[in-house]
């Protein structure tokens, strides 16, 4: 059967395993589009751990969070019950049965973590009404999050609660932002800022309302060593790799323990999974971690002397996991296959058979030493039907980040192009993640050494692959890939059609209107608009325009905040101004995600876009020439 545009409507997304506290259960949620609702069914799936077989479903196509307590397992579900200052927490009886009705929080609660004695630590928004319904405050910086919309004004605060009570005390009195809380020796220890106009700066530690630890760089974790010790996990702007740092509870010293000479988590690129859960955790005194290396994700363990061993791996990416009682939980996708839970080295769902009905083609790795000596990695896809000695067009697809990677693993949209007759092409070119800070290092750099990467690696699929056809190329990607994908077309008239999404065209503006904007730009370009406006500019690819003959697509959507829509309108003014065709397909009220886990309709309606344009001018009779370089 045929990958088509919809066939991602019957894939089933699982995520998030979660063990209960004495490791004789572990949780997991599933996702499921609905195209009638235009959404997606959320259920929760609680199995034994010496049986898997039996399972309990949560009886609901809208469960939401969920986590286990000393009486089974909680989780938030909307019945029509839950209003918009309320959550309502129900409880699965794992004897079976329907869920039912636990307790209240007056809040919207954004996570909840079970602490003792029936007391929890919930972390809830707080401040101005989201969406109001005339015009928004902006007095604050970020003014508005990807996924979250309108943040100006608002914050996010811890409390603990009592379900005994149903008392709810707040404990950070006079911090504005709290990033991550923790319950330990009776005492809350909390991530956070108290700048009311920045509250994306650095954030220090704090006990209590006490600072222990000053905002003396970007802390990404907080986790429970043992009895008189926390782990801070920690970036700086400039380096890109995770440092360990053990805090001493008495001394409030730090010692540094070692490097992950990476980030914390997968970074290997999918669009045919969803779903968040566990990427780091304390175990026994060791830093249990998902950790990127080459084109997989692995899962690796770090000991107080900063040791790592990797202790689970697979042929594709580990996602999330949990680790308890001698037992451990994966959600991993391996080869051409969805995300699957494996439980001890077994795999207990089946996500992947609906694929055994489909025509995939099979990524083929590729890899070649450049002009700068540097070995690049990647992978070539050929048409479904492929017939050696038949020419077909090509795609080059680019990712985004750039700190990701392309890996082995399912890419819906790329087999959807390989079924409609196209050889696909990707590669993770330098800046990408996966092999150490030498490699990934473009900063200051941008549209350089990489973009000679990526055009050698198309140079180097055409001569291994003489059945690409090199006078019919299109060339496409996402976020940092929609930069490089404007980038490129202001550089070279190679290829013949373009389609650049969620993109970045100018970074003057992007410094001043993307919610991570103040942050990436001088991570990223090691200056800022105020300090070298010149350099931004020449790294910004509306500047090379004039140069554009490349026919371009342009995908946004209009609640994307991390690349805001001015990027694509720029773009596509100055290709419009010069008599280049091109169009913006502007989606409503989607976010960043759009291609991910946007409403089911507009990512059905975005690959019909793609594919038109594609076929447009790489497949059907047209009048139009690129001209050449």
């Amino acid at each position: 059967m045929k990958f088509e545009k919809d066939t991602f409507l019957r894939f089933t997304y699982v995520h998030g395993p979660v063990f209960s506290s004495d490791g004789n259960y572990v949780a997991y949620g599933t996702k499921k589009p609905n195209l009638k609702k235009n959404g997606y069914d959320s259920t929760v799936v609680v199995a034994e751990v010496k049986d898997p077989k039996r399972i309990l479903h949560v009886n609901s196509t809208t469960a939401g969070n969920y986590v286990w307590d000393d009486l089974g397992l909680l989780m938030t579900d909307c019945r029509g019950e839950q209003v918009k200052e309320e959550t309502v927490f129900y409880r699965l009886p794992l004897t079976g049965g329907e869920s039912k009705e636990a307790f209240r929080i007056a809040h919207r609660v954004q996570n909840i973590e079970y602490i003792c004695d029936g007391k929890y630590l919930v972390t809830v928004p707080e401040g101005k009404q989201e969406n109001p319904e005339h015009y928004h405050e902006l007095d604050s910086w970020p003014f508005w999050f990807n996924g979250a919309g309108f943040v100006s004004g608002t914050s996010t605060s811890v409390y603990l609660f009592d379900r005994n009570t149903k008392e709810l005390t707040k404990v950070n009195e006079d911090i504005v932002e709290v990033h991550k809380a923790i319950y330990h020796n009776d005492t809350v220890y909390f991530i956070g800022t108290v700048s009311e106009t920045m509250k994306m700066k650095n954030a220090g530690i704090y006990e209590g309302q006490k600072e222990i630890v000053p905002a003396d760089c970007r802390v990404e974790d907080l986790l429970v060593k043992d009895e008189n010790h926390l782990w801070i996990l920690s970036q700086k702007d400039d380096v890109a790799s995770t440092e360990v740092y053990e805090l001493d509870l008495h001394t409030y010293t730090r010692k540094f323990i070692g490097s992950l000479h990476g980030d914390v988590g997968s970074t290997v690129g999918s669009d045919a999974k969803m779903g968040g859960g566990i990427s780091a955790k304390m175990y026994k005194g060791k830093l249990y971690y998902v950790y990127t290396a080459n084109e997989t994700s692995v899962l690796m363990t770090m000991d107080e002397t900063g040791k790592t061993e990797t202790v689970c791996e697979t042929d594709g990416a580990i996602y999330q996991f949990d680790v308890c009682e001698g037992h451990l939980a994966v959600c991993a996708m391996k080869g051409l296959g969805l995300c699957e839970i494996w439980l001890d080295g077994r795999q207990i769902t089946n996500c992947s058979e609906v694929l055994k009905e489909y025509t995939l083609s099979i990524p083929e790795y590729l890899e070649y030493t450049g002009n700068d000596g540097v070995c690049v990695h990647g992978y070539v896809m050929k048409p479904v039907g492929y017939t050696e000695g038949t020419k077909y067009p090509g795609i080059l697809h680019i990712h985004g980040g750039p700190r990701t990677v392309f890996g082995s693993v399912l890419h819906a949209e790329m087999q959807l192009w390989a079924n409609e007759g196209y050889f696909v092409m990707y590669c993770n070119p330098r800046g990408s993640d996966g092999r150490g800070e030498e490699f990934a290092d473009i900063y200051g750099k941008y549209g350089t050494v990489e973009y000679d990467n990526l055009m050698e690696f198309t140079d180097e699929c055409i001569r291994r692959y003489p059945d690409i056809d090199a006078n019919r190329l299109g060339v496409g990607g996402g976020s940092y890939g929609g930069f490089m994908t404007n980038w490129i077309i202001g550089h070279t008239s190679r290829f013949q059609v373009a389609v650049s999404q969620r993109s970045i065209a100018n970074w003057i503006t992007f410094e001043h209107t993307s919610d991570i904007g103040v942050r990436f730009s001088v991570s990223q370009h090691t200056t800022t608009t105020e300090e070298d406006v010149e350099k931004l500019w020449w790294h910004s690819p509306v500047k090379y325009a004039d140069k554009v003959t490349t026919p371009t697509l342009f995908i946004h959507s209009d609640a994307d905040y991390r690349c805001y829509m001015v990027e694509g309108l720029a773009m596509l003014t100055a290709l419009k101004m010069h008599g280049v065709p091109s169009k913006m397909a502007l989606f409503h009220n989607e976010s960043h995600e759009l291609s991910r886990s946007g409403k089911p309709k507009n990512r059905i309606q975005r690959m019909e876009e793609i594919v038109k344009w594609y076929n447009t001018y790489l497949k059907e009779e047209n009048e139009y020439e690129t001209g050449c370089d």
